[in-house]
């Protein structure tokens, strides 16, 4: 059985010896494992939707249920973070070069997006990072990199002090997002390697440049001409330069 059907098969399992379809969310043993497991789930009764050969499922630490895609095998596993109003699939140019490169890929549904439980709050979002991350980490990964872009930059970089990542890399993120703010003395404290990736005109430009400029060392930034904004960049004219990168940079920092 292959890593992926592994996991779904015992997620699944997981959810039948605790009643199955009648069983609400809140019961359902965490998929993230540590210390989510223990936390007092607050989310209301959700069905778990049918899952695709490469989707998992898993909890947050307040009983919200995600819906991801988990391919590839390897010691490094790396959790993407999508845009506002987007999706797992958003990431699929930067996840297909990152599980030929031998990496371990969970790109999430954030809460209220794809098919994932809503509803979508954004001062929860770090929660569905650090899952992604332990969910990693229980299936074996030795390391986690952390990516997003745009709403999931500014949740990748809030979630990164509880989810101790290898790396971070941050596509056109805002500093602030609805509920999500990020403080100057929060990003002080990201001591690991950061890659932070824009287009020229970025429409979130000067917001960006404030986390670049506030974010403790050691950084990196790659900027690219146009106005393609996040993953939008993985459609434009450099977007193979842009996964490369990006996989470079997971290579040197995290890949062990």
């Amino acid at each position: 059985m292959s890593g992926r059907r592994l996991l779904a098969a015992l997620f699944a399992a997981a959810v039948a010896l605790a009643g199955c379809a009648g069983t609400p969310a809140s019961q359902v043993p965490s998929a993230t494992g540590g210390a989510s497991a223990t936390t007092v789930a607050t989310a209301t009764p959700w069905p778990t939707p049918e899952l695709r050969e490469d989707e998992v499922a898993l909890q947050a630490a307040d009983g919200i249920v995600l819906i991801a895609t988990l391919r590839g095998e390897g010691p490094t596993g790396v959790v993407l973070a999508h845009m506002n109003g987007g999706q797992a699939s958003d990431w699929d140019p930067l996840t297909d070069a990152l599980v030929d490169a031998g990496y371990r890929v969970l790109a999430l549904n954030l809460r209220g997006n794809g098919r994932s439980q809503p509803p979508m709050e954004s001062a929860s979002l770090p929660l569905d990072v650090e899952a992604g991350a332990q969910y990693l980490r229980d299936a074996g990964a030795d390391r986690v990199v952390l990516a997003g872009a745009s709403m999931g930059g500014t949740t990748v970089l809030a979630a990164a002090a509880a989810a101790q990542p290898a790396a971070v890399v941050v596509m056109a993120a805002p500093r602030v997002f609805e509920g999500l703010e990020l403080t100057e003395n929060e990003l002080a404290q990201l001591t690991m390697p950061k890659l932070f990736v824009t287009a020229e005109h970025d429409p979130l430009r000067d917001s960006f440049d404030q986390i670049v400029a506030m974010a403790a060392p050691p950084s990196e930034e790659a900027t690219y001409p146009g106005i393609e904004h996040g993953t939008r960049l993985f459609g434009g004219s450099h977007a193979a330069d842009v996964i490369r990168r990006i996989a470079a940079f997971i290579e040197a920092e995290a890949a062990g």
